[in-house]
């Protein structure tokens, strides 16, 4: 389900996960409309959205898959995927683009490229900071690591893969046939 309605996976098209509008950590017992007002959220957010749809983003969602999973090993990562997890490299910002094509080779190298998923983890307009906080936007994965990935051997095939494939396969609910009558 998305803002606009149902959409199938398939029509997703080049996706980030792990992406933030709006947070607010004072608690769910004390969040609420009444800490925010929804017209500045939706003006500090939507320039940077129109932003990144201008660089051919389709869908961005926060969703149940390891994030952050840079964080751990790259055996871990390795074993987790192995086991049909999916694996969010997140955080891709200016300063660390080498380590995460790092991570990527790693995964690339061990057959498991087909069970990762990328995103900036950006975002994050803070309820009851001053004009919202500091908003990060979502363009670092277009403008300078997709190139980075081309410039050291990733195809087109590839980052299709990891931006659009991969994301739809993610979020694809797949029937599991019980052995149980």
């Amino acid at each position: 389900m998305t803002v606009a309605g149902p959409i199938p996976p398939a029509d997703m098209g080049i996706t980030l996960v792990h992406e933030h509008i709006l947070v607010d950590f004072i608690g769910p017992d004390s969040t609420g409309y009444h800490r925010w007002n929804r017209q500045e959220v939706i003006e500090k957010a939507l320039p940077y959205l129109e932003e990144v749809r201008s660089l051919g983003l389709s869908t961005f969602v926060d969703a149940f898959i390891w994030t952050h999973a840079q964080a751990g090993t790259t055996e871990g990562r390795i074993k987790a995927a192995g086991m049909s997890a999916w694996i969010s490299l997140d955080n891709i910002n200016h300063g660390q683009l080498d380590a995460y094509l790092g991570y990527l080779q790693e995964m690339k190298s061990g057959g498991l490229f087909n069970r990762v998923l990328i995103s900036h983890d950006s975002g994050w307009y803070s309820a009851g900071e001053k004009d919202g906080g500091t908003f990060r936007g979502y363009t670092v994965i277009f403008r300078e690591f997709l190139p980075l990935l081309r410039q050291n051997g990733f195809s087109e095939q590839e980052i299709n893969r990891l931006l659009a494939e991969n994301p739809a396969q993610a979020f694809t609910i797949h029937s599991i046939k019980s052995s149980n009558p």
